[in-house]
């Protein structure tokens, strides 16, 4: 039942902000999970979501937006936003935000090429 209510309005626009871990969002699941399983609100969510053989929800959100931007290169009509992504993505490689090195390490931890 989370994932088809509560994961869908929690992943609206993740392609545009899945970059990032929201406290906030991981929350949201970790709480639902303790509620199902009747658990005190001490319990740490790790524990919860291994009980529930569940990962944080930054996995899947990482997964979605580099889909999102493959997607952006393979579509012809997206070229020009692709280009002027590829383009400030360029521009900023001197001065990384934090999105940005989120995004490096995201891509290091799983092997992404």
């Amino acid at each position: 039942m989370f994932d088809s209510v509560v994961r869908s309005v929690l992943m609206y626009g993740v392609e545009i902000w899945g970059w990032k871990e929201y406290a906030e969002v991981e929350a949201v699941q970790e709480k639902y999970l303790r509620w199902m399983l009747r658990l005190r609100k001490e319990t740490p969510g790790y524990i919860v979501r291994e009980e529930c053989k569940r990962e944080k929800l930054r996995v899947n959100t990482g997964k979605r937006a580099v889909k999102y931007d493959e997607s952006l290169k393979e579509r012809e009509e997206c070229r020009i936003l692709y280009e002027c992504c590829k383009e400030k993505k360029r521009k900023q490689g001197k001065n990384i935000t934090s999105v940005g090195k989120d995004i490096m390490k995201d891509w290091d931890t799983h092997g992404w090429k």
